[in-house]
This record gives C-alpha cells, sequence and structure tokens, in this order.
C-alpha cells in the first residue's frame, strides 16, 4: 500500500509545495482505506451503497481542497 498509494501522493504533494507532504500523504491513503473498509463492512448503508464514482469525488474534494 506504501508503494501504490503513498509514494505516488507524497511526490505529487512535494511537486505542488504542500506542507508535510509525506504526513500528508499517509492521512490520505489512511482515509482511502478506511472509505474503502467503511464501504463493504456493512456498518454504512449509504456508504456501501453509493457510486463509487461519486466517492472518488467527494473524498477527493474533502481531502485535497485548500480551505
Amino acid at each position: 500500500m506504501h508503494t501504490r498509494l503513498v509514494e505516488p501522493l507524497h511526490r505529487r504533494f512535494v511537486r505542488e509545495g504542500a506542507d508535510r507532504p509525506r504526513l500528508r500523504a499517509g492521512q490520505v491513503a489512511a482515509a482511502m482505506t478506511g472509505v474503502l473498509l467503511g464501504r463493504h463492512s456493512g456498518a454504512f448503508d449509504e456508504l456501501a451503497g453509493a457510486d463509487p464514482a461519486d466517492l472518488i469525488e467527494l473524498l477527493r474534494g474533502t481531502l485535497l481542497s485548500e480551505d
């Protein structure tokens, strides 16, 4: 997971000049993992039934916004 998720995000955040790029990359990867686990656990009905493209867009907006 580190090689496939964290490192590419880390490189991206470094290129963009983001503050604390390695920590930021780890947080995004952990959040994505949590959403996937929650989606398939059966504990979150709306999450399980959501369109994957919608989930990606919402997650992107939530985690990568500068606000």
